[in-house]
């Protein structure tokens, strides 16, 4: 798979792991999401310091305004972030590397890489994950309720769901989502 850098951290990834920023005419960066713009691009990798440099980069190299200052822009990125967690926990279920419900991951832990679980899940059941599941990586879905991480598995709600593979572009991805949009909560 291609290679590319992060434009502000340097960082190398895969492209697919990184979002792609266009520069519009009046100098506008737009997230190219499905990375199809036929102009000029750079690359950016999930983390909020790295669209703030970019931006302060972007105008240092002439590139314009180079801001991400379109609301429609940001909801995009807001809806792109949400449907790409939203297909790796797809792909995560049917590869059969999951563990469904608070109790069954529990039950799991030894096998358990990481935990995912809703942004509505009730204090006791945090509580209990963080008790018992020591330092397993756990993950806040901020965008997900019980009732739509359910709908994912055709179940009227789900709060936790146990993964035994590592999650780290999941957390990468989840983080950057809280930073960005952590405001509008």
């Amino acid at each position: 798979m291609a290679e590319r850098s992060c434009f502000a951290c340097k960082t190398k990834m895969e492209k697919s792991d990184l979002i792609r920023v266009v520069v519009d005419d009046s100098g506008i960066a737009l997230f190219d999401l499905m990375q199809k713009i036929p102009q000029r691009s750079a690359y950016l990798c999930y983390n909020k310091n790295c669209l703030d440099k970019a931006e302060k980069m972007g105008r240092e190299k002439g590139l314009g305004k180079f801001k991400f200052e379109k609301d429609e822009n940001l909801q995009r990125l807001k809806k792109f972030l949400e449907n790409r967690v939203k297909e790796k926990i797809r792909f995560l279920l049917l590869s059969k590397k999951t563990v469904i419900g608070l109790e069954e991951t529990l039950s799991f832990l030894t096998d358990i890489k990481g935990i995912l679980f809703a942004d509505d899940i009730s204090e006791n059941t945090l509580k209990k994950l963080n008790n018992k599941s020591g330092d397993v990586l756990k993950i806040k879905l901020p965008f997900l309720t019980k009732e739509d991480f359910g709908a994912l598995i055709n179940k009227s709600e789900l709060g936790v769901l146990g993964v035994k593979e590592p999650l780290v572009e999941l957390e990468k991805i989840c983080l950057f989502y809280e930073n960005l949009f952590s405001q509008e909560h």
